[in-house]
């Protein structure tokens, strides 16, 4: 009699189900979160993303217009970079934990003081085409771990070095004036130097470099 009713207490306890929807919906719900933490993260990366490459392509913008010289050019394009990082949007994207925009160049490529980034620069042909502004971007956001995904960084350090990435724009430079004044009196100075043929008189004949007076009209 105790054998048997001990049998069937085994078998009521075995056949109970209650409380396993409590763990299924407790392992689908934390399935989830990580599923909608990865999104979120995402998401606002790429929102910060293009904030930062609009704050790029306005500086070049200002620095591609032409003035008194190149260093005119570069504090136009500092002006207009640190007018927008002073926003409450730029400011806060900067300042908060998740994100940080680094150290910014602006000009040539080639003067660029990190020797990767001129490797980006064509093998041969103009390289001028490369005039503008990149800056560095951290998305510390996506240093995370997740349940049932693990971590997003092995180093597990939470400075999100491996999330770095180099934003840019490059629209190029127009001449400044200092640039068009020695460009025409270069000019001269190779008209000067032409070999004509026929026997006529050389340019050079009865002209010096001082008797010329280099007018722009407009520009280069």
């Amino acid at each position: 009699m105790t054998k048997a009713f001990a049998a069937q207490t085994s078998f009521q306890s075995m056949s109970n189900q209650q409380g396993a929807l409590a763990v299924d919906f407790i392992f689908a719900f934390t399935l989830i979160f990580g599923f909608t933490l990865i999104l979120f993260s995402f998401a606002l990366t790429l929102t910060a993303v293009e904030m930062t490459q609009y704050l790029t392509y306005t500086s070049a913008r200002a620095y591609f217009a032409s003035h008194l010289s190149e260093d005119k050019q570069s504090e136009l394009a500092s002006k207009k970079y640190n007018a927008l990082m002073a926003t409450e949007g730029y400011s806060f994207l900067n300042k908060n934990s998740w994100f940080e925009i680094g150290h910014r160049h602006i000009g040539n490529l080639e003067h660029h003081p990190d020797e990767e980034m001129k490797s980006y620069l064509p093998p041969s042909g103009n390289p001028n085409r490369f005039e503008g502004v990149v800056v560095s971007f951290v998305a510390r956001i996506l240093s995370m771990s997740s349940p049932f995904f693990g971590s997003t960084e092995p180093s597990g350090d939470g400075t999100g070095s491996t999330f770095v990435t180099r934003i840019s724009s490059y629209l190029g430079r127009e001449p400044t004036a200092e640039e068009c004044k020695k460009f025409i009196e270069n000019r001269w100075k190779q008209i000067r130097q032409l070999n004509v043929s026929g026997g006529g008189a050389s340019y050079s004949t009865g002209t010096n470099d001082n008797v010329y007076f280099p007018i722009m009209d407009n520009g280069c």
